[in-house]
């Protein structure tokens, strides 16, 4: 009959060992971002040696099997797939173990999970972009501790330093560390280091990471044509300025504009330069002619807009506006402060992504990228997003007359 250990061995490796993999990708994750975080000097949020040895398979898998903490962190990751595991031992005759029982079972057997040919593969795979994730989660963790001394202990340019790269890494796509790390040594240069270049930091921390919701990826382009648009210059502006961005002819170009020859590369990366603060400008506009609309909106039907003289938060008003599901839920994930908090950052200079996001954006001229580099946060994808509710608000509130 077999034994605990061989069930437990053969639920791992069924399907390709995919639920092994599903542990021990995490825990390589790991191993890799607190190698390379180890490099960071949080004081002066500056590398002191070159991120391009992370790049090798070779060095990674070097660094992965001398990792001291590597069997705690692989045994972490395999007790969040308990319930699975459960499920196995008693299909196989064996009743459930508890977490304590459950990580003795697992130690016995974790040797031979890595040495398998699919566990080096792992390690030798590119692990980028995934790994920054995992690099801003224990940047989170170290900034909860931090915020856990006593106020005389703290250093708060260390705490910000941490909160700001934890939002550097949650919104990296770069494909190689190399690439990352020419993008930080770069927001590195002010006289206030990244402190004077990077705006956006974590706003939820907790001892296990980031606690922030992101933003969802747009998948709309263009501009867009709003059926209200007469009612303020706001509205007829923001219509009239996505097309003009669409077009390649945003504000940065029209005053810009040089009949002088450049070479073709310079014309790009200007394009792709100027349209990250188009895009930054217009989301602006997009966030305020939402707002207006609602009010509007809710002042058209009869509900108060305000109390105590002062204007009613956007939360409170929407109930009453008899809107669809679906734009409620964009309007949630635009306005929302629970939600991506895109709003509140924006209208707090907080999401200012210009700087932090131009060289992912250029990398798209010089490279043939094995994914898309673009964050989440980047200034075309807020700017869609907000462009995205404008239009669905557009429509309902027109139809509702």
């Amino acid at each position: 009959m077999a034994s605990i250990e061989d069930v437990l061995e053969q639920a791992l490796q069924a399907n390709g060992s995919s639920l092994w993999l599903q542990a021990w990708r995490p825990a390589v994750q790991k191993c890799i971002a607190a190698a390379m975080l180890s490099e960071i000097n949080l004081d002066t949020a500056s590398i002191a040696t070159g991120w391009g040895r992370f790049d090798d398979p070779a060095v990674r898998a070097h660094l992965v099997t001398a990792d001291a903490d590597l069997q705690n962190s692989c045994i972490a990751e395999l007790l969040k797939l308990q319930e699975s595991l459960n499920m196995a031992l008693a299909g196989g005759g064996f009743s459930e173990r508890s977490t304590g029982r459950m990580a003795r079972h697992l130690k016995i057997i974790l040797p031979t999970l890595i040495q398998q040919p699919i566990s080096n593969a792992e390690i030798a795979t590119n692990p980028f972009p995934d790994t920054w994730k995992t690099a801003a989660d224990l940047l989170a963790r170290n900034a909860y501790d931090q915020s856990a001394q006593e106020p005389s202990l703290r250093v708060e340019t260390r705490l910000h330093n941490t909160l700001l790269l934890s939002g550097f890494f949650l919104g990296c796509q770069y494909a190689s560390a190399a690439d990352a790390e020419i993008a930080l040594r770069r927001l590195g240069r002010p006289l206030l280091s990244i402190r004077g270049s990077i705006v956006r930091i974590v706003e939820n921390i907790s001892a296990s990471g980031v606690e922030d919701q992101m933003p969802s990826t747009s998948g709309r382009s263009g501009g867009i044509h709003l059926q209200l648009a007469g009612l303020s210059d706001l509205l007829q502006t923001t219509a009239d300025e996505s097309q003009e961005v669409a077009a390649g002819n945003g504000v940065l170009h029209r005053v810009t504009n040089t009949s002088e020859p450049a070479p073709r590369w310079l014309v790009q990366a200007r394009d792709i330069a100027y349209r990250q603060y188009e895009y930054t400008l217009l989301g602006y506009m997009a966030l305020a002619s939402i707002e207006q609309l609602i009010r509007a909106w809710a002042s058209a039907k009869g509900a108060g807009t305000h109390q105590g003289g002062r204007p009613r938060e956007i939360a409170r008003l929407i109930p009453q506006l008899g809107c669809s599901a679906t734009l409620e839920r964009h309007i949630e994930e635009v306005c929302a402060a629970t939600a991506a908090n895109i709003r509140g950052r924006v209208m707090h200079g907080g999401l200012l992504e210009v700087e932090t996001q131009r060289t992912e954006a250029l990398l798209n001229l010089v490279k043939l990228p094995t994914h898309n580099y673009q964050s989440p946060f980047s200034p075309e994808n807020i700017c869609q997003l907000c462009l995205e509710c404008l239009e669905l608000l557009d429509q309902e509130a027109a139809g509702a007359g």
